[in-house]
């Protein structure tokens, strides 16, 4: 039994309604208490002043450090910081001129009106900083957003700090206050945090030509969201000046002509190539 909890409690962060597929019954209820109390060893508590949490055991950690690994990446070639939408040309020069600085001490120069826990949650460096976005956010108020970006900037993560990104997250963000646990909630965060850098970094690559020597393998690891169609494809045809078809896509992969055409689309959506109507039938392009 308890080999079966450690598998539903450290390879994954399932729901109970998950696990009735699998259980039922009288073994349900057990399994899914023990589940909880294994839990709650991982518990960890943002505030004094509220019930929430997040579990962090092994695969949320996985998940979080996987995150972090991408940041870097990104930031690493994200040097510079980007216009904000929510910070004033003053501010900005403020925290590039005075970085590294006090976050709190920030907080107070720019009269950012929040409660002291969020104060001490954005200066607390011994929390994730992908954490402390996340929690920050789940708040969904405007004060606390431009909060998070001052934190992100005095923290140097310009890249995350882009107004654009952290107004994106901040729209996609689910809040769901009405459950004290959080962790659901913080996987999905995640997952859209590293779609959106994982595309930001395709981005900066295509601006350096970097991308054009990637095979289709890598070209799914910098773009999670492109299919192994896709990537096959635009592995072997990215030239410039150089027309692609459906057709071609259909002869290649064996594929019907509805899937090559939605795999084609899909392309331009992602904005790998860009589509153009010739005669009477559509071609695709790269971008050069």
């Amino acid at each position: 039994m308890f080999e079966t909890t450690r598998t539903y409690s450290e390879d994954q962060y399932i729901k109970k309604e998950e696990l009735r597929k699998e259980l039922s019954g009288v073994v349900l209820e057990s399994v899914w208490q023990q589940i909880q109390e294994y839990r709650r060893i991982f518990r960890f508590t943002p505030y004094k002043e509220k019930p929430y949490y997040v579990t962090l055991n092994p695969y949320v950690i996985q998940k979080l450090s996987f995150c972090e690994r991408l940041l870097l990446q990104y930031q690493q070639r994200h040097k510079k910081p980007t216009h904000s939408s929510t910070l004033t040309q003053a501010q900005r020069f403020y925290i590039e001129q005075q970085w590294p600085c006090d976050i709190s001490e920030t907080v107070k120069c720019f009269h950012i009106a929040i409660p002291q826990m969020y104060v001490q949650l954005i200066c607390n460096t011994s929390i994730h900083v992908i954490l402390r976005l996340f929690f920050l956010l789940q708040e969904h108020k405007e004060s606390l957003l431009r909060a998070a970006e001052l934190m992100l900037r005095c923290e140097g993560l310009c890249g995350l700090g882009d107004g654009e990104l952290l107004q994106s997250l901040y729209r996609d963000i689910l809040i769901e206050h009405q459950e004290h646990d959080l962790t659901y909630a913080l996987l999905r965060f995640l997952e859209d945090l590293q779609l959106q850098i994982s595309n930001r970094m395709v981005s900066l690559k295509r601006k350096s030509r970097q991308f054009l020597t990637y095979d289709a393998q890598t070209l799914q690891e910098v773009c999670p969201a492109m299919s192994l169609i896709q990537a096959a494809f635009y592995a072997k045809h990215h030239e410039a000046h150089h027309y692609y078809t459906i057709a071609q896509c259909m002869q290649e992969h064996d594929v019907c002509y509805e899937t090559a055409r939605t795999s084609m689309d899909g392309l331009v959506a992602l904005g790998w190539y860009t589509k153009e109507k010739v005669g009477r039938k559509f071609v695709y392009y790269i971008n050069s």
